[in-house]
């Protein structure tokens, strides 16, 4: 047989039918810039707040007359595209069809005939609708809905009727490391006070750029106003955050006094910060009489018991950059984390009475620092649920804590919170671990918080080795003449108990005359009051 002969490419077709079309519907943006009547050039239209209504926009295909209601420039770029697209698309479905007719009638075709395709809309042209959003209120509507939806988006520049904001002005700014710099001239820039943050801007417009924003806490701090003749003969006011700082210059002493009497007040008016340390002692202090309860607390909490890590954060809220009394201190929360590092460095010391007097004497020239050394301790000593394990009974680095919080309760009153967890603290480490030595120093603890009233001085380093062990301490008192009296103190004795207990061993508890115990310092001497601690005077002898 001859072989079929090639087949010729048919030549598409469109019977004449009842016309029948297609909408198209396109997902098009609804902002669209428009050149419809009512909106003036580079208004937006497809606003999402108003009513809109649809106008067709029909485009017939190339055989068809053509019906178009509407034309590009109407519907802008979108509907130009789709006026181009819409023929592209009815011959790309007539050709489909063509090929799926032909397969689906099985028709054989006769040789050099060019057959008509068969059309997958046989009833007539297809027609291609396009519709866009139009708007139906006037002009005043549309542009009040826009001022409107514009309010809403936040400016940059600082708020002019803000009934929050406290004081505003012109004033000095030090540039960024200007402390390390002294020779960068200060800046001049705007500021605002609010009743939450403290802002700077580049000027007082609606569009001036935000230079810095310090977000104002009961933590925070304020410094100055004093005057730094000798670097910008300005006075200036330091406002001090958690990670970085502000100064305030001006050239006149009574706007600086002001800005820092309105910043100290909107310090003052914020709320108390409480840190989780905190709720934590709280949650203990109400699940005091469930044991299961607070050692639950304990396992899930490691802030709470011993690590050997380093700690980043002091427990309690302290204010931020505030300096401390006195040369070769840092600011509060430095300290802090220096203490906590001292406290490690315990284990491992071969002489640690210096070293515990060392912290002694920074809690004495810091007293915010003493409650905080409290928990501390507490933390050191508490084991997995509270209480020690009994790993620490018989380690004698574990020991060191608690020597050194004897040596703290000797020496200062912890506060309120702070001394109901270490009182709990210490009762639970009786119940838990009755017989050992760490029970002992919790008994000897508790009986010394009852009796101290705060000291003058810190322990001695004879006082701190007799409290390690807890004993007294013996004191050697001269007599006139020859004669000397050896004198056990511990340390709450005072003069006027030393003074009674001489005069009964020397029968003088009858005599009409007054005793005193005196200090004698090389040739002078001085009588003693009879509060005043003994522990004291033996200190000073000491240094």
């Amino acid at each position: 047989s001859a072989p079929a002969a090639p087949r010729p490419i048919p030549r598409l077709a469109r019977p004449d039918a009842s016309p029948r079309g297609i909408v198209v519907a396109p997902l098009l943006p609804s902002r669209l810039y428009s050149s419809a009547p009512g909106l003036g050039d580079g208004e937006l239209s497809g606003d999402g707040d108003e009513e809109r209504t649809r106008r067709p926009l029909s485009y017939g295909t190339p055989q068809s007359s053509g019906r178009r209601e509407g034309n590009a420039e109407e519907c802008g770029e979108a509907g130009w595209w789709l006026g181009r697209l819409g023929p592209l698309c009815s011959q790309f479905m007539t050709l489909s069809n063509a090929v799926l007719g032909q397969k689906a009638t099985g028709i054989p075709r006769q040789q050099g005939s060019e057959p008509e395709v068969p059309c997958l809309f046989p009833q007539g042209p297809l027609d291609v609708t396009l519709t866009q959003p139009v708007r139906s209120g006037p002009v005043s509507d549309r542009l009040q809905s826009w001022e409107e939806t514009r309010s809403l988006i936040p400016e940059k520049g600082p708020p002019e009727d803000d009934p929050d904001i406290v004081v505003k002005g012109w004033l000095y700014r030090e540039p960024r490391g200007g402390g390390a710099r002294p020779w960068l001239p200060p800046r001049r820039a705007w500021f605002v006070l609010t009743r939450d943050s403290l802002d700077q801007f580049s000027s007082s417009g609606k569009a001036a750029r935000r230079l810095g924003s310090l977000v104002l806490t009961s933590l925070c701090s304020v410094t100055g106003p004093e005057r730094r003749p000798k670097e910008t003969g300005l006075w200036s006011v330091t406002v001090s955050g958690r990670k970085h700082s502000i100064r305030l210059c001006s050239p006149r002493q009574a706007e600086a006094e002001r800005w820092g009497v309105a910043l100290r007040e909107v310090i003052a008016s914020k709320a108390p910060l409480e840190t989780p340390t905190q709720l934590l002692l709280r949650d203990i202090q109400e699940s005091c009489g469930d044991a299961e309860a607070v050692a639950l607390i304990y396992q899930r909490n490691p802030i709470l018991r011993h690590t050997s890590g380093a700690l980043y954060a002091p427990l309690l809220p302290l204010p931020y950059g505030v300096s401390a009394p006195g040369p070769g201190y840092a600011p509060l929360r430095e300290e802090a984390v220096r203490l906590f590092l001292a406290l490690q460095a315990l284990e491992g010391a071969r002489r640690p009475g210096p070293l515990m007097q060392g912290v002694l004497q920074t809690c004495r020239d810091l007293p915010a620092l003493r409650d905080e050394l409290f928990l501390q301790l507490a933390k050191q000593t508490s084991g997995p649920a509270g209480p020690p394990g009994p790993p620490a009974t018989q380690d004698p680095a574990a020991l060191r804590y608690w020597q050194l919080l004897t040596c703290m309760s000797c020496t200062f009153r912890p506060g309120g919170a702070v001394r109901g967890h270490l009182l709990g603290h210490l009762e639970r480490t009786e119940k838990a671990l009755p017989d050992s030595e760490l029970a002992e120093f919790a008994r000897f603890i508790r009986k010394a918080l009852g009796r101290t009233r705060g000291r003058e001085l810190v322990p001695s380093l004879a006082e701190i080795s007799a409290l390690s062990r807890r004993q007294e301490l013996l004191c050697t008192v001269h007599c006139p003449g020859a004669g000397a009296c050896p004198v056990a103190i511990d340390s709450h004795t005072t003069a006027g108990e030393v003074a009674r207990e001489l005069v009964g061993r020397l029968g003088l508890t009858r005599s009409r005359n007054a005793f005193a115990l005196y200090e004698q310092r090389g040739a002078q001497e001085r009588a003693l009051a009879g509060g005043t601690l003994v522990a004291d005077v033996l200190t000073r002898f000491e240094k």
